[in-house]
């Protein structure tokens, strides 16, 4: 579509005349300054007079203080005109157009109201009018891949090719687990098989990738995370394809069961959860911060209190923290570590008691709760960044509501 340079009266709405871009041949500052110096002086312009105001005309020029006056008055006047004109040329420039096409060759002088507002026009216009004769060779001058690139595009991104995908993920994903179900013999015919279903869905894979790169090559394809690990998973199962007999050749094969994970790319709905969950890691960080640091206070402590008498749990800093995590999960800590402590079965130790009831309320209560309340309020609000924040806003009250 041609971008237009368009031009209306003051405060109307209805356009008057237009330049297209691709039309335009230069823009300058005015020169319109001679035009102005070929004005008739109003002062030295000698209107007809009636014969009394001849007459006190006369009277009045034999005063050689009055002549002096009138002359001086004139010298102002003319320069001041003079002067008026050098600014409005000043503050004016021009749009010249080629032949032919709509302006037909024509020119069109515009009047700003400073010096700063006519180099702006200047400028941006001239920058304006670069970019459109840019754009234009380009369209233009499309090379095969291009063309190419834009109808890979298309292809690709279709609904049809991304069910496509995201089916073949899905079958390939199915025979890894029914191959590690049966667990077959080598050498034997049912490996075999999954091995030529393993070559197809990688062949099948590579030219969805090809396909992928060129669609989007270069800067888009290497500037999406998804699409480089799609390229590293694919090229993995390339690679081991003929290591089959080198040792270590099994860790690769382990590594093509993350074909899986390319599912999230194809999904909208798994690929926002994912990207939501990546956003929220650094404020689930700084909770787990907090909490840790819970847990290494409580465990220096019970490495004081409790370091003799159970050195199996609280023997050193190490064990001390590990315990606390345990207590932490809520995994048997009354059972396995608290009720053993007590001097005797039938009584209860209070200050073990109440240390350890605090500890669980505070990291197994309250921080835990705080790590899901942060992912409450970030995944939500990156998941609908699209919409408007008063969304958000709204959704995290009702969470906290």
């Amino acid at each position: 579509m041609q971008r237009e340079v368009l031009m209306a009266p003051s405060r109307a709405s209805n356009v008057a005349d237009r330049i297209p871009l691709l039309e335009i041949v230069s823009v300058e500052e005015s020169k319109l300054l001679h035009q102005h110096n070929d004005e008739p002086d109003t002062l030295s312009a000698k209107p007809k007079l009636s014969a009394q105001q001849m007459a006190d005309q006369a009277l009045q020029s034999t005063n050689p203080k009055s002549q002096a006056a009138l002359s001086r008055a004139r010298a102002q006047r003319q320069h001041s005109l003079q002067h008026a004109h050098i600014e409005a040329s000043q503050c004016m420039f021009e749009i010249f157009t080629a032949d032919g096409g709509l302006s037909n060759g024509r020119s069109y002088a515009f009047k700003c109201e400073s010096n700063v507002e006519r180099d702006n026009w200047v400028l941006g216009l001239r920058r304006q009018m670069v970019a459109e004769h840019e754009r234009f060779l380009r369209e233009n001058h499309r090379t095969n891949f291009y063309k190419l690139q834009r109808w890979m595009k298309q292809v690709y991104d279709s609904e049809y090719c991304s069910c496509t995908g995201a089916v073949m993920v899905l079958v390939n994903f199915i025979a890894n687990i029914v191959q590690f179900e049966m667990l077959p013999v080598e050498g034997s015919h049912e490996l075999h098989v999954f091995q030529i279903v393993e070559d197809v869905f990688t062949v099948l894979f590579t030219l969805e990738l090809s396909m992928n790169m060129i669609a989007n090559w270069f800067y888009p394809f290497w500037s999406d995370t998804w699409n480089i690990l799609d390229f590293v998973v694919v090229l993995i199962s390339i690679v081991a394809i003929p290591l089959e007999s080198m040792p270590g050749v099994n860790v690769l094969r382990l590594l093509r069961v993350f074909r899986v994970v390319r599912l999230f790319k194809r999904l909208e709905s798994l690929r926002t959860i994912v990207e939501s969950l990546t956003a929220a890691i650094l404020p689930v960080t700084n909770a787990f911060f907090v909490l840790l640091l819970i847990a290494s206070l409580y465990a220096v402590l019970a490495v004081m209190l409790f370091g003799e008498k159970d050195a199996e749990l609280f023997g050193s800093f190490s064990l001390s923290l590990f315990t606390m995590i345990q207590v932490t999960s809520g995994d048997g800590w009354v059972t396995d570590i608290v009720r053993p402590m007590h001097n005797n079965i039938q009584s209860h130790d209070a200050p073990i008691d109440l240390f350890f009831t605090t500890y669980y309320i505070i990291t197994g209560i309250v921080m835990l709760n705080v790590v899901v309340a942060v992912l409450l309020v970030r995944v939500p609000c990156t998941a609908y960044s699209s919409y408007p924040c008063n969304v958000c806003r709204a959704h995290r009250r009702s969470i906290l509501i």
